[in-house]
């Protein structure tokens, strides 16, 4: 059997503990496997070192001195969002590491307690949990897509029923199928966003940039959903630059996220107006999408961008969501290196806000 040979990036201002890191890698690689090394001091070398070459882990230093505790993790999540990551902490920053756990990390280490065998073991749960995690999002992608063409058949098949083109049906046969179709509709949308999901996940989203007007799409995006806002008495309004506002970007994945937002605002709204909101802010352009809704809790908004996460507002009725939605929303703007937030407090309202670079 060949060598594996895994690639780390030590991310580690203090010489005396990347040095140790590497003496203690050198001496866990064997027959089966070495640990190949790569040192920077600073999250700006590790951004470029992760831009340029393949690394299948990163053993990141908390007290970095331009990103100190959480911060540090955050950055390198943002830029390298799949990467497995094993945290270096001293003893005061335990509580930022296993925090960070829940975040993403895959384990961490206390300085001044790390020895050859602790390093070997927590390296090698991390890489295999990483890689064991890759074949499940694979397969899963596998199963889901091969869900697609049998359903998609049968709906083709419930709707003609519908039509009429196979004759006619009774009242209550047209109610029957009509409650299968829309189920049927509902378990197509969950496989897209499931295969969606796990694009992102596998890092395998494709962007197809350009140059587009991003106000002419959120008016087409919003003009959209006129109909069903009208339908429940609620006015959608929109604040819109006099001149176009150019951004390089997927135009379909843009408005993915547009469609996402709009629509959990006019569905979980029972009345008032729904608001879209266009900022040039030079080197990146600010979209607003806001509600006069109930809001959204503090609690809730902890994991609101997490998958299957059905967050909770006052009004239950009406269509409940994948869960996946504002995740992917999140994926979409973590591959365009931008961002979403939410500002929102129970009773006014909820904000969502998502930038992207020009």
């Amino acid at each position: 059997m060949a060598q594996e040979i895994y690639h780390i990036l030590i991310i580690e201002d203090r010489e005396d503990d990347a040095l140790l890191m590497q003496k203690l890698l050198l001496k866990c690689s064997g027959v089966d496997e070495s640990f190949q090394t790569v040192q920077t001091r600073s999250l700006s070398e590790a951004f470029q070192a992760l831009s340029q070459d393949h690394f299948d882990l990163v053993l990141l230093d908390l007290s970095l001195p331009e990103a100190q505790d959480f911060r540090a993790f955050e950055s390198i999540r943002a830029v390298a969002p799949h990467m497995p990551i094993v945290i270096c902490a001293g003893i005061q920053h335990e509580k930022v590491a296993v925090d960070a756990i829940s975040k993403g990390a895959q384990d961490y280490l206390i300085k001044g307690k790390i020895d050859q065998q602790n390093l070997a073991r927590v390296l090698r749960y991390a890489l295999h949990r990483s890689k064991f995690e890759k074949m499940r999002q694979e397969f899963v992608g596998m199963i889901v897509h091969e869900l697609r063409s049998p359903l998609v058949v049968s709906m083709d098949s419930v709707a003609q029923i519908l039509e009429g083109i196979l004759g006619e049906i009774t009242p209550d046969q047209k109610l029957f199928l009509t409650m299968a179709h829309d189920n049927m509709n509902r378990l197509n949308l969950l496989i897209d966003d499931i295969l969606d999901m796990t694009k992102m996940e596998l890092g395998a989203i494709d962007l197809k940039k350009s140059t587009f007007d991003l106000v002419e799409l959120v008016k087409q995006i919003t003009a959209n959903f006129s109909s069903q806002a009208r339908k429940k008495n609620i006015e959608l309004k929109m604040q819109m630059p006099e001149m176009p506002v150019y951004v390089y970007a997927d135009p379909e994945k843009i408005q993915q996220v547009l469609i996402n937002l709009i629509s959990n605002a006019v569905k979980f709204i029972e009345s008032g107006y729904v608001e879209a909101s266009i900022i040039d802010q030079g080197a990146f352009v600010e979209c607003r999408i806001k509600d006069t809704g109930y809001g959204i809790s503090q609690e809730d908004q902890k994991r609101l961008f997490d998958k299957f996460k059905q967050f909770g507002r006052r009004n239950k009725k009406g269509q409940k969501g994948t869960g996946l939605g504002l995740a992917i929303c999140k994926g979409i703007m973590d591959a365009h290196q931008g961002a979403i937030r939410v500002e929102s407090s129970e009773g006014s309202g909820a904000c969502f806000i998502f930038t992207i670079p020009k």
